[in-house]
């Protein structure tokens, strides 16, 4: 029974505050996308009657509540208005309708009160703001596509989807004469364009991808073919409608001070390629395991995810391996994930990071020797050590400050899952208790840098004086 620290998104997941270490049986018996199709009487007596199944009034009721506990809230610390950060990281949003019914998409701004009420503000979403591979796929399916697309992000394996999601406008025997994929680095931007140009041979329309058009960015590969993008922003004043053009951009971003990338931004539809946060990634993993015909188990995606560092493509690259292995029941357990897939460096270092902070010295000196067996640089573990705990005191400090979850991952240019680990981790010790393990490690890599002494020796000493100013 869930009484308390939990929330249920309606239309979504139920879901809790508190820290993943804190829940132990996270299980419920009728999952949140269940529909109830009948329900039978305690005893056997038959069915109830169908408007039993209406919630309608519990949820109207439910709604009444939630928006009079906000406003009871707000009214406690006399404010009458919240303005949510442009920047926030994790945005909300709203779905409306307009006069014809149809939906369209607004993204919350703030809260406001009256005597009687609670007004949501929010902003509808620009015709021009980025889609996900979903989005675009759902798109390309039940409409026609744009003429130029831009898939912006350096998530590999997502431009790759977005690639094949376009290559599926092209019937397969026509790819050869309708499909033309050129490298920016190394073809002129002018031969592109005039395949572009061309008319469909024996077919509907051309698809012509443009690789890595660096032109469009701040700088330049070293010895990348240098572009002319006047020439772009000629063709973008008058596409050729049988042709799809879709520019893959591995970047981050673009340099908006160009005029190549204003006219392009004003004319494609952009398709976000940027790296997922961890509860997309874990989503879209789920999904790619059912609909390949998998089960799984409890604790799976999590220990696919703690392995991965959440990191998509890793969880991706990781699908395939796995279903071969348990092709036979197809049930993904925790154990197979576990088997099959290596914890990375920065994995195996945060492990030792919490048997150092836990004061744990036979576990810790296990750990930084399979570091070492593993062929692992002293240097380059004492490295990631010391960003690990950088890190931390980092969270601390902004934490306490009030920043959130998303607003620090923004702020501190890291994965958000590095994050919430980190949050965990930091609410367990003091300042104190980092810092000083921060500079031990510091004067540690001194020693590494200045002395010839055995690094294992180094690390029990570090070790040893860590622990003495606990106790003392």
């Amino acid at each position: 029974m869930v009484n308390d620290d939990c929330g249920l998104v309606l239309g979504g997941d139920i879901h809790t505050t508190r820290d993943d270490d804190e829940v132990l049986d996270w299980d419920f018996c009728i999952h949140p996308d269940t529909r109830i199709l009948s329900l039978q009487e305690r005893g056997g007596k038959g069915s109830l009657p169908s408007e039993a199944v209406d919630f309608s009034g519990r949820i109207k009721e439910l709604r009444g509540d939630i928006i009079d506990a906000i406003r009871q809230l707000l009214h406690a610390h006399c404010v009458k208005e919240i303005r949510l950060p442009e920047e926030d990281y994790d945005p909300v949003w709203v779905i409306w309708f307009g006069k014809n019914g149809e939906p369209y998409e607004c993204r919350v701004t703030g809260l406001r009160v009256t005597a009687d009420s609670l007004t949501v503000l929010a902003e509808e979403k620009e015709s021009g703001d980025d889609v996900d591979i979903q989005e675009l796929s759902k798109q390309l399916k039940r409409a026609n596509p744009a003429m130029v697309y831009l898939v912006l992000g350096t998530q590999a394996v997502l431009q790759q989807e977005a690639k094949d999601v376009f290559l599926n406008l092209i019937p397969e025997e026509e790819r050869v004469m309708n499909v033309g994929s050129y490298d920016m680095e190394t073809t002129p931007l002018a031969d592109a364009l005039d395949d572009a140009m061309a008319a469909p041979f024996f077919g509907e329309r051309r698809l012509v991808i443009l690789n890595k058009p660096a032109f469009l960015t701040g700088g330049t590969s070293r010895g990348a073919l240098k572009q002319d993008g006047e020439v772009l922003r000629e063709y973008l004043k008058h596409p050729q409608p049988t042709t799809v053009l879709v520019l893959l951009a591995p970047y981050e971003k673009l340099d908006g001070r160009k005029g190549v990338v204003k006219d392009l931004k004003k004319l494609a539809v952009e398709v976000s390629a940027a790296p997922l946060d961890e509860p997309r990634a874990r989503c879209l993993v789920e999904q790619r395991f059912q609909a390949d015909g998998y089960q799984l188990g409890r604790g799976a995606i999590d220990e696919l995810v703690r392995r991965t560092n959440a990191d998509y493509g890793k969880m991706m690259a990781a699908v395939p391996v796995i279903e071969l292995a348990v092709y036979q029941d197809k049930r993904v357990t925790d154990a197979a994930v576990a088997g099959l897939v290596p914890q990375s460096l920065d994995e195996n270092v945060f492990d030792l990071v919490q048997a150092v902070l836990n004061r744990e010295q036979v576990e810790a000196v296990r750990l930084y020797r399979e570091l070492l067996e593993s062929q692992q640089a002293p240097l380059q573990i004492n490295a990631i050590l010391v960003s690990q705990f950088r890190l931390l005191l980092q969270i601390k400090v902004l934490s306490n400050r009030g920043l959130s979850q998303g607003t620090l991952a923004g702020q501190l240019k890291v994965h958000p899952y590095r994050v919430k680990l980190g949050l965990q981790t930091a609410r367990r010790f003091s300042m104190d208790d980092l810092s000083h393990a921060y500079l031990g490690l510091i004067r540690c890599e001194r020693a590494l840098k200045s002395t010839q002494q055995d690094p294992e020796l180094l690390f029990q000493l570090f070790l040893l004086q860590y622990t003495k100013q606990k106790v003392s």
